[in-house]
């Protein structure tokens, strides 16, 4: 039941021969090789080739999901949009957004600071857009 067979025609010989592949090679196989399409092109491509029932449709979409090639490189889901609602303040230095960027090894660069390592600190006041930056 767990085993595809594909006829092929040997180029030499003018006798078909039957070769027995596992179903969890071959699919395998075949999302590799079409370039690790997804689970509905796969199961698509298979389907053309062999009968796939919900079991094995169950195992290429566990396969896939767990592939490591198709994780890093998927396509996000998420669609992100504007921001909406009211994001400037008016009143001045009431919210102030601060941000911590680092750490910077300064070992390359001539600095007149304590350590070789830096954090930057960023405050910004939403209402006037003022910046203010400190190592």
């Amino acid at each position: 039941d767990e085993i595809l067979g594909l006829q092929t025609a040997s180029v030499h010989q003018k006798s078909s021969q039957l070769i027995l592949i596992p179903f969890e090679q071959t699919h395998s196989y075949f999302h590799i090789m079409n370039g690790h399409p997804g689970i509905r092109r796969t199961i698509a491509t298979l389907s053309q080739s062999t009968n796939l029932n919900a079991e094995r449709r169950r195992i290429i979409e566990k396969s896939i999901k767990t592939c490591p090639f198709c994780q890093l490189n998927k396509k996000n889901s998420i669609q992100y949009c504007l921001l909406s609602g009211h994001v400037v303040k008016e009143d001045p230095l009431k919210h102030v957004a601060a941000d911590i960027y680092g750490l910077f090894l300064l070992d390359e660069y001539e600095h007149d600071l304590d350590s070789d390592k830096c954090f930057v600190v960023s405050f910004i006041d939403r209402a006037t857009h003022i910046l203010k930056m400190s190592f």
